[in-house]
């Protein structure tokens, strides 16, 4: 009886490894031998090796630190079509948020609340409601709940000797529900912005829409 179970969870996880590739790679680290984890860390490779935990995090703050690039404060460009009307404050319905809770991609990591992505679909009907009041409030006292400004800071190996600092590469996970209230608000912006004819054509490529149709066009005479 076990060993058919073992065997059915097994195909189950092969046969969706696709559209869940996060469930195949975490059954193939059960059945390693290794722990995955960062080495002990070199500061530089005449130095001892950093083995305590903080060391390690300190060394590796101090590399992206370094290669932090930080933007040049300055003034910031005049637009040449100026908008003299205001936004709109973002109207957020159930209906809506429906829409975007059910194309949460699964796959994607928890942030600092610890809601996974997933959770957040398979419940998005029982969820939508207390969702859309706390996004309401979020807009309307202009503030986000504590966990949905904190990070969790996760590495990537990328090449070379793991005993370098600069061989990682840092990914920021964030709150999935607060992703969600940042679409909704840049589509808002976006939405106004041409409703005005406001992005000029050095800003039109960033537009979704306007991107598709280019490609669209050009479609055609690649064609010929």
């Amino acid at each position: 009886m076990y060993h058919k179970a073992k065997r059915g969870h097994e195909r189950g996880v092969a046969e969706q490894s696709k559209t869940q590739p996060k469930a195949f790679w975490k059954f193939v680290k059960t059945k390693l031998k290794t722990k995955s984890g960062i080495a002990p860390l070199l500061s530089d490779p005449g130095d001892p090796r950093a083995i305590c935990h903080d060391d390690k995090a300190e060394i590796l703050q101090k590399q992206f630190v370094s290669v932090f690039t930080r933007e040049p404060i300055g003034p910031t460009p005049l637009l040449s079509v100026r908008v003299h009307n205001c936004m709109a404050e973002p109207y957020i319905s159930r209906s809506r948020l429906l829409k975007k809770l059910a194309s949460v991609n699964i796959s994607k990591s928890c942030g600092p609340d610890e809601i996974h992505p997933r959770i957040i679909k398979e419940l998005s009907n029982q969820f939508a409601e207390p969702i859309t009041i706390l996004y309401r409030k979020s807009i309307e006292l202009g503030e986000l709940p504590t966990d949905w400004t904190e990070v969790l800071v996760a590495l990537i190996y990328k090449k070379g000797s793991k005993k370098l600092a600069s061989n990682y590469r840092p990914i920021s996970l964030t709150s999935v529900l607060c992703m969600i209230l940042e679409s909704i608000i840049c589509e808002s912006i976006i939405k106004h912005l041409s409703d005005n004819n406001a992005p000029s054509q050095k800003q039109i490529w960033f537009c979704a829409w306007s991107l598709y149709c280019a490609s669209a066009a050009a479609l055609p005479h690649s064609l010929l």
